[in-house]
């Protein structure tokens, strides 16, 4: 089938001596990226580090921040506190009402009373989760920045690794059995269906959906042929609704769109940035992609085009996290603005921070469909072989 013809050349050699080490020992297994994966526990050479807690904090942190600003410009115009500003200060501050200081001394309206002290109290809060933002933004910049590095070099060549294989297996099969195309071979499943029929068989026609809310179950009758590994397989890669969605539209040749977390975004095809699509939806149904439409597919220059515009993208935003620190750098030695006007652009980067994480984790999560319908493949070609009597 050519599955690799018009992709050595723009891939070259793969030079893997820095980083072939951190690939599975076996290029076929496949496990999806998941978000809620990412950052949650210490790291595992080779695999996504598990750190998600980090980011809930932050994402915490910054709007505990935002809330004080906003309570606080709430006071400074009003001239005045009242027991409602104090409320929402403590709900932020645990502790900021004590005994020294209890909810009963402030009046229902804002007054004078408290006034000054609590202007006081709460700049020096500001002032702590200004300086506390300000390490853990670039904390997180720098250490997703630095793991994004080996997880790009990674993904990078799970592809040509699985297409390679893929292309060798077909190849080794069909040199064995001494025919010029796969859908050559002589094969009739249970239900009488033949192995090149098989191949203009919709994919809910082998892998039916059956709950929604849970993905796919392999249909019953092929259940117990040599389609039940390959079938689970791609089970496992069509549950994820987004990568479905992408998968649709990839079929039908379009390279600049993207789906992360049911939203759609586009790719700048001249800076490789996302932004959120807001045209007309594309048609994303799937029910005419079949399996012989999913061999070409993943041997077309549309799948190659692709996965380069998603590595591009994945690096354009990575890209972002280099400036950071030197962002964070900039705004604490700002001699003319004051605490309120730091946490302001402190938010806005704790945001682009994780921003760029659910983005990237979305680009992974595509790569990783993708290699798992590669994987899919690979085993439905073996297991094809093995059904012939044929070791590949």
């Amino acid at each position: 089938m050519g599955l690799n013809d018009d992709v050595d050349n723009e891939f070259g050699a793969i030079d893997d001596s820095s980083f072939i080490k951190a690939v599975d020992k076996n290029p076929t297994d496949f496990e999806p990226v998941r978000e809620t994966d990412v950052f949650d526990e210490p790291t595992v050479a080779g695999e996504l580090p598990k750190f998600s807690g980090l980011f809930e904090l932050e994402e915490k942190r910054r709007n505990d921040a935002s809330d004080l600003v906003e309570v606080r410009s709430s006071m400074n115009r009003a001239c005045g506190v009242c027991m409602e500003d104090i409320t929402v200060i403590n709900n932020l501050v645990p502790g900021f009402v004590s005994d020294d200081r209890p909810l009963e001394m402030f009046t229902e309206e804002p007054t004078r009373t408290g006034y000054e002290e609590t202007m006081q109290s709460v700049d020096a809060e500001l002032s702590k989760q200004c300086q506390t933002m300000s390490s853990s933004v670039v904390e997180l910049a720098n250490g997703y920045l630095n793991l994004s590095k080996e997880l790009g070099d990674i993904y990078a060549v799970k592809y040509p690794l699985l297409l390679s294989q893929l292309n060798t297996s077909i190849a080794k099969l069909l040199f064995t059995l001494k025919k010029d195309d796969i859908n050559q071979i002589s094969y009739i499943f249970s239900n009488r269906v033949r192995w090149h029929q098989l191949m203009d068989y919709p994919l809910g026609g082998v892998i039916n959906d059956v709950m929604p809310t849970e993905g796919y179950a392999v249909v019953e009758e092929f259940k117990g042929s040599f389609l039940d590994k390959s079938s689970n397989l791609l089970v496992e890669c069509l549950k994820n609704i987004s990568f479905k969605r992408n998968l649709a539209i990839l079929n039908r040749g379009v390279v600049n769109k993207i789906v992360i977390a049911g939203e759609v975004y586009q790719i700048d095809d001249e800076n490789f940035m996302l932004s959120k699509y807001t045209g007309e939806r594309c048609d994303e149904s799937a029910s005419d992609l079949t399996l012989g439409a999913l061999f070409r597919l993943l041997e077309s220059n549309t799948i190659h085009t692709y996965l380069k515009r998603l590595a591009n993208t994945y690096r354009c935003e990575i890209d972002v996290l280099k400036t950071i620190e030197a962002q964070v750098q900039e705004i604490n030695t700002a001699e003319t603005a004051s605490i309120t006007e730091k946490i302001d652009p402190l938010v806005a980067l704790s945001s682009m921070v994780s921003e760029v994480r659910h983005n990237a984790v979305g680009i992974m999560n595509i790569q990783s469909g993708i290699y798992g319908l590669l994987t899919a493949l690979v085993c439905l070609v073996e297991d094809l072989a093995a059904s012939q009597g044929v070791t590949v």
